[in-house]
C-alpha cells in the first residue's frame, strides 16, 4: 500500500474539530510549594496552541499534567478521548538503531506493518539513519524520531516541550515543517516554546503563564498586538 493511501486513511481516522481543554480547580504541589493553582480556565487546541512564559512560570508541568505525567493534588482536566502523545525536551531513544526503536511500536500496536515504518522513516528524513545507533544521533535528528513514533502512533494530539530549543536554523525549520504538515493530516499541537517568533509563526492561541497561574488566554494575533514589546 502506497504511502499516500495510508496518509489518506490516517487523516480520516485522526481528522479532528477544534476542541477544548479544560482545566478545574488545578493545584500541583511539590515538597508542599505550589508549581500550577489554576481556578478555571480552557485551552482552545485548533491546530497548534502555544504555552509561552518566563523560566519556573509552571509552563513543562502544566504540559506534564495534560499528558497525566503529573499527579494532581486536587482538579481536573477535561478534554476529548483521544490519542495524546508527549515528547519531551530531551527525547528518550532506546540503546538500539533508530529503525528498531520504530519497529518496537509494533509491540503496542500490531496493525503497523514494516512497510509503514518505512514510509515513515522517509517522511520524517530518516532512511538513512536507520542503522545508526539512535543515543548517537543529533538532537535535531532525536526530534525528528520522536515526531516519527508519535506519527506511526496515530496521535491526534501532540504535546511538545520546546521542540527546537538548542537546534541550528535549519534543523528548526525542518522540525516546524514536519509539524506543519503533521497538522495537514489533522494532528493537533500543544507546544511548550521561549521561541516568541516560532510562537507567532506557528499559532492560533497562545496561553500566557505566571507564577503557575494562567494569566491569560489569547488568539495570537492578539496577544503580539497587545505585547508589542515581546
Amino acid at each position: 500500500m502506497g504511502l499516500q493511501i495510508l496518509l489518506n486513511q490516517r487523516q480520516k481516522e485522526s481528522m479532528a474539530e477544534k476542541f477544548t481543554i479544560h482545566l478545574s480547580n488545578i493545584d500541583l504541589r511539590s515538597d508542599h510549594k505550589s508549581i500550577l493553582k489554576i481556578d478555571q480556565a480552557a485551552i482552545p487546541i485548533e491546530t497548534i496552541t502555544c504555552i509561552v512564559g518566563s523560566n519556573g512560570s509552571g509552563k513543562t508541568s502544566l504540559l506534564k499534567s495534560i499528558a497525566g505525567l503529573n499527579k494532581i493534588t486536587k482538579g481536573s482536566i477535561e478534554f476529548p478521548a483521544i490519542t495524546t502523545c508527549m515528547v519531551h525536551n530531551q527525547s528518550t531513544v532506546l540503546k538500539m538503531s533508530v529503525k528498531q526503536n520504530l519497529m518496537l511500536l509494533r509491540d503496542v500496536d500490531q496493525t503497523i506493518q514494516a512497510s509503514f515504518v518505512d514510509d515513515v522513516m522517509a517522511k520524517f528524513q530518516l532512511i538513512e539513519l536507520s542503522k545508526s545507533p539512535a543515543p548517537l544521533l543529533s538532537t535535531g535528528e532525536k526530534q525528528r524520531l520522536a515526531l516519527a513514533r508519535a506519527y506511526l502512533l496515530n496521535a491526534q494530539l501532540i504535546l511538545l516541550d520546546e521542540p527546537t530549543s538548542s537546534l541550528d536554523n535549519a534543523s528548526k525549520k525542518l522540525i516546524e515543517n514536519f509539524i506543519i504538515e503533521m497538522t495537514k493530516e489533522g494532528t493537533k499541537f500543544l507546544i511548550v516554546s521561549h521561541d516568541l517568533p516560532q510562537v507567532q509563526r506557528l499559532s492560533e492561541h497562545v496561553v500566557q503563564l505566571e507564577n503557575g497561574q494562567i494569566r491569560c488566554v489569547q488568539a495570537t494575533h492578539r496577544h503580539f498586538e497587545e505585547n508589542q514589546s515581546l
